[in-house]
């Protein structure tokens, strides 16, 4: 059943336009306890940092691109190899379901009768 025009995801009617209703991708919570729905966009919890001081920027060491890179091609190459072994793996079990296939196949043409019943 759709959800009328008035009520996205299903939102009841008793909330008015100024409550705080969380959504999630695009779904209303609507569990969520109403305290926390009464909560004001100005609340602490939704303040955002202080900026950090000019001393802390300074105390910023310089990133380390040459260990970064090491660790991505290292894990480039992992990924690599064990991609390579489910490839394997899954080539193995594609033959060994043709091979069962055919096994079962066979199976029931020897129980077929050879040559067809006249009508």
């Amino acid at each position: 059943m759709a959800t009328p025009p008035g009520e996205p995801n299903g939102v009841l009617d008793h909330l008015s336009d100024d409550d705080h209703v969380p959504a999630i991708n695009g779904h209303v919570d609507e569990k969520q306890d109403l305290s926390s729905r009464s909560q004001s966009p100005e609340s602490p919890q939704h303040q955002l940092p202080d900026p950090p001081s000019p001393e802390a920027l300074e105390e910023l060491h310089a990133f380390d691109w040459e260990a970064f890179e090491s660790r991505y091609e290292a894990a480039l190459l992992k990924a690599s190899e064990e991609e390579t072994a489910i490839l394997k793996e899954a080539e193995s079990l594609s033959k060994a379901c043709e091979q069962q296939n055919l096994t079962s196949k066979s199976g029931l043409l020897r129980h077929l009768p050879m040559t067809m019943p006249d009508p």
